[in-house]
């Protein structure tokens, strides 16, 4: 007949086993969940840093015909900051602007 101590290993390990298997595939998810995150805001990076730079040549194109005050170009050189902001720092997705 196994000792008590015996009966409570017996019975604990493969509930620790089980845990720990569980704890190591929520590892595995959340790495995964991560890797997808990263690739996204990469992409919505990238976007945005394309963006920025489409409305710097239509803005410098307006400059050039003269047709837009230099108020609204200055409004428009603000958003394009801010797009620049936005899309340059992947660690702080939504800075303040």
């Amino acid at each position: 007949m196994p000792s008590l101590l015996e009966r409570l290993i017996g019975g604990l390990l493969p509930e620790l086993r089980a845990d720990v298997d569980n704890l190591k595939q929520q590892q595995e998810d959340i790495m995964a969940t991560q890797t997808q995150f990263d690739e996204r805001m990469g992409k919505i990076d990238a976007a945005t840093s394309e963006i920025a730079a489409d409305l710097q040549a239509l803005r410098n194109e307006l400059k050039e015909s003269g047709a837009v005050s230099d108020e609204n170009l200055a409004v428009l050189d603000a958003k394009i900051a801010a797009l620049v902001v936005l899309g340059a720092d992947p660690e702080n997705p939504v800075p303040e602007v």
